[in-house]
């Protein structure tokens, strides 16, 4: 093969992967847990779904999120306005306290 011939296929397969080859990332819209890396978490305080995964602590969650207790431990996005959470995931999502997995509680991004 040529490294013309090798380019192309190098770059047919970055295509293919970007056009739909890949999961979607924590934090994306979803419907289904087939739609994410983890689950998908729909209804009630998730408009629109959003991908998360399950946690027992926020070490558990991937850097800059935090576990909170809904849906038996889940990572959400911390927050510090209503504003950060809308920009990034739409109108209905706000700036809402919760309570910890491991105790406290946070401000994050959630539903109404």
């Amino acid at each position: 093969m040529t490294r013309a011939g090798f380019f192309v296929r190098l770059v047919l397969v970055g295509i293919w992967f970007s056009i739909g080859g890949c999961a979607s990332e924590i934090g994306d819209h979803c419907g289904v847990d087939g739609d994410c890396p983890s689950v998908c978490r729909t209804g009630g305080g998730f408009p629109d779904g959003i991908c998360t995964q399950a946690c027992d602590a926020s070490a558990d969650c991937p850097d800059g999120w935090i576990c909170i207790s809904d849906s038996g431990g889940i990572c959400m996005l911390p927050c510090a306005t209503p504003a950060e959470c809308s920009d990034r995931f739409g109108a209905p999502w706000t700036c809402r306290s919760k309570s910890l997995q491991e105790s406290g509680d946070a401000l994050v991004c959630f539903g109404p």
